[in-house]
């Protein structure tokens, strides 16, 4: 019985500290507009908050081929350089090279090499690495999609 009756008043001490509803009057009361201070959107994103200058590496899926090794080079001064090569039976082939600027897009985490053609242009930028993307900035849908993933060799 002194079991029942403490663990009915243990059961009531807990429902009477959880709060209750607060009334919109009470809320806007309790923000920090309400009490003269502004709210600031988090604006940190790759572009700002990351040293993504650096080069990046790594060998992507080919159809014709073991692999096209793929090397980019972000430039503090927002220049690039891409370096592709064809892999196949052990030797590298048909090397392309493409430099220019890039622009970042509106959120900051994805980064457009400007005047590629034939190759990969879209990359978003992330800590140690970049993805390449779609022209959207989504992520190819893909059981391949590691293997679009470049891994930060060096920063200079």
């Amino acid at each position: 019985m002194k079991k029942l009756i403490l663990f009915c008043l243990l059961a009531g001490a807990l429902a009477a500290c959880k709060p209750g509803p607060k009334s919109s009057e009470n809320a806007q009361e309790s923000t920090p507009a309400a009490q003269g201070s502004t709210i600031e959107a988090d604006t940190h994103n790759a572009r700002n908050s990351l040293d993504y200058y650096g080069v990046y590496e790594g060998v992507t899926p080919c159809a014709d081929c073991e692999g096209i090794k793929v090397t980019v080079y972000l430039k503090k001064d927002e220049t690039y350089t891409l370096k592709n090569v064809y892999l196949k039976g052990g030797k590298e082939l048909n090397p392309s090279e493409y430099s220019g600027k890039f622009t970042w897009d509106d959120k900051g985490s994805v980064v457009t090499l400007d005047g590629v053609k034939d190759a990969p242009s879209h990359f978003f930028v992330a800590e140690g690495y970049l993805i390449i993307v779609d022209a959207e900035g989504k992520q190819i849908d893909s059981n391949l999609a590691e293997h679009y993933k470049l891994k930060q060799t060096g920063v200079y």
